[in-house]
């Protein structure tokens, strides 16, 4: 148990939160490479002269991949922002 402004906070508790915080921030990285990965091979498909609907299909792949990552961003500026205000 550790004692904070708010309370007793149990030390399983932290290290959720602290598991949570590091579980995001791994997400939010593997969502960029993925999201440079896509753009690649839309700027490739372009490059090679490919359908419209193929580069069209795989600008929504990139961008979806670049919705993923932005949404865990927001995860884990929450996991962070629940863990601090706990520890402190």
């Amino acid at each position: 148990m550790i004692t904070t402004q708010y309370g007793v906070v149990s030390t399983s508790n932290l290290r959720e939160l602290q598991w949570s915080v590091t579980w995001w921030q791994h997400a939010y990285a593997e969502a960029g490479e993925s999201a440079t990965r896509a753009w690649t091979y839309v700027d490739e498909a372009i490059e090679n002269n490919e359908s419209h609907e193929y580069i069209r299909a795989l600008r929504e792949m990139a961008v979806m991949f670049d919705c993923i990552r932005c949404d865990t961003w927001h995860k884990w500026d929450e996991a962070k922002a629940q863990y601090l205000a706990l520890y402190n």
